[in-house]
């Protein structure tokens, strides 16, 4: 193994010089480029230091086993133990515990990723190991899921596996957990953003973890890179990044504009996030991931172009401006077409076929959770299914905007 040494450094010179020139290439294609670069330059050469050299099946096996932590879903390593959190190795997965990558809890490597939304989470028994869960809301009792149906399950599901939970919405069932020290449960008026939350102290006190669960905008992916990270921003002002994005409040910087844009663009592209984990997590520094995010926040465009049109179909009652979605020419950007509303009133409301929702200024002092009678959420923006349209209309009518 250490004869190859000199061939590895001449292979990481021609990387550096690909991701200088590699604008042309798809996402999933520089993604497992720069992957093996890591694990050959990262993962491999330290183990030609004090060990005998692995044998070519052997290092046929490592590479597969590898591939196969970075794509569970699609190499099939099987089902997690829900009793020790521990897959249930076949294959080449079996290889992880002889050659393999070290384990993210052992040397801080590159844990497993997984997305979650308050009304939407992954089974418990499908994640590996120890888990944190980062920007995920408690389910709200609205929309079909809650907190019974949805959040408690997965809770329970986890056990002992669940090493910390840090969330900044609000939610009447928080302070069932006020004496439990892994959740971190604070409200949006306390945190405008959750990386502000992940701090070196909280990582270290959750201890060794192999799976990271965070929700799926730029908030959440800000955080599960800064938890990989120890507790350290991915780029300095990055906090404050997050919180302008998430609060809609200031501007961010041109690189945290182009990654929103770029998950609203694509808001069902797994691979974008996990791109997008992984560019933070090194830091934010490759140049040639950064062109391919460019390139996918101008998928936007066309959703802002139809949320502008969509936006004629305004129509203001006293504090409450209401749009009309469901016939549209195509996809359109929901956030650009309430904030559009939020300029004709204080409160704005966009319905479809199948959600509606409502939403108001971050500083507005307005608490929509209050107002319609939920248990949780973000007090200036909510959603519920679109048969309370009628409902939400009534109560919202009545509603005194303060000055």
């Amino acid at each position: 193994f250490p004869a190859t040494e000199p061939a590895l450094h001449q292979s990481e010179t021609r990387v550096h010089e690909e991701n200088e020139c590699g604008a042309n290439e798809n996402p999933q294609s520089v993604y497992i480029r720069c992957q093996f670069r890591n694990l050959f330059f990262h993962d491999l050469q330290p183990l030609s230091h004090g060990r005998s050299a692995p044998s070519a099946a052997a290092l046929e096996d490592l590479c597969l086993a590898w591939i196969s932590g970075l794509f569970p879903q699609g190499i099939g390593l099987g089902k997690t133990d829900p009793s020790t959190g521990q897959l249930r190795n076949t294959g080449a997965g079996h290889m992880l515990g002889m050659w393999g990558r070290p384990h993210a809890r052992d040397v801080g490597g590159f844990p497993h990723l997984a997305y979650g939304t308050p009304r939407k989470l992954p089974k418990a028994d499908s994640l590996p190991g120890r888990v944190v869960v980062l920007d995920v809301a408690f389910a709200a009792n609205a929309g079909g899921a809650s907190y019974e149906k949805t959040t408690l399950p997965f809770i329970e599901g986890l056990g002992s596996r669940l090493a910390m939970w840090v969330d900044h919405h609000d939610h009447d069932r928080h302070p069932d957990y006020a004496d439990d020290p892994r959740f971190v449960l604070r409200t949006k008026a306390q945190h405008g953003a959750c990386p502000e939350m992940v701090t070196p102290e909280r990582v270290a006190a959750a201890g060794p973890i192999d799976t990271i669960c965070c929700h799926v905008d730029f908030d959440g992916l800000c955080s599960a890179a800064k938890w990989i990270r120890g507790g350290v921003e991915p780029y300095q002002g990055a906090d404050d990044d997050a919180r302008a994005i998430d609060t809609r409040l200031g501007e961010p910087s041109e690189r945290a504009r182009v990654l929103d844009r770029a998950l609203r663009g694509r808001p069902r592209d797994e691979a974008l996030r996990g791109l997008i984990v992984r560019y933070l997590a090194d830091g934010a520094r490759d140049a040639a991931i950064y062109r391919e995010f460019q390139g996918a926040a101008e998928a936007l465009q066309a959703k802002e172009r139809e949320a502008k049109r969509l936006s004629a179909n305004y129509e203001v009652r006293g504090d409450l401006a209401i749009c009309d979605a469901t016939r549209r020419d195509g996809p359109y950007d929901k956030t650009e077409l309430l904030l559009i509303g939020q300029r004709l009133a204080p409160i704005s409301l966009v319905h479809d076929e199948t959600t509606v929702t409502v939403a108001a200024r971050f500083d507005s002092g307005i608490d929509l959770v209050s107002a319609l009678g939920l248990n949780g959420g973000m007090p200036t923006r909510v959603s519920v299914a679109a048969k309370r349209l009628d409902e939400v209309i009534e109560v919202l009518g009545r509603f005194e905007v303060g000055p």
